[in-house]
């Protein structure tokens, strides 16, 4: 053998490597695109993503703790309305006690918990 031998059999082990990756070439090629595609489809979501944490933190975030903070200030002012309201209640029995008086049920304030 010759080195013009091993050149043929060197040139012809390329082409026979070149056909066979030839298909591996042209599915990584096509992966790739798609990997872009994706990219970029990922990119979207992120801005979107992005977009929807900048107005859940500078409208809704504030909104909300607007609304607990009175909820909570509802909740405190009904509490003690309604110990009034039971206080008032006790006073206004005995008055009614002493008077013999006997109120329609419609008028006796219901009991909530």
């Amino acid at each position: 053998m010759n080195d013009n031998d091993y050149k043929k059999i060197a040139d012809l082990v390329e082409k026979r490597v070149n056909k066979a990756f030839k298909p591996v070439q042209e599915d990584l090629t096509i992966l790739k695109k798609d990997l872009n595609v994706v990219k970029q489809d990922l990119n979207v979501v992120k801005q979107d993503l992005e977009e929807v944490k900048d107005i859940q933190e500078n409208r809704v975030l504030p909104s909300v703790t607007y609304i607990e903070k009175n909820i909570k200030a509802y909740k405190d002012s009904y509490q003690i309305n309604n110990a009034n309201a039971k206080k008032l209640e006790k006073r206004v029995e005995v008055l009614e006690a002493n008077a013999d008086i006997f109120p329609p049920p419609e008028h006796v304030l219901a009991e909530v918990s």
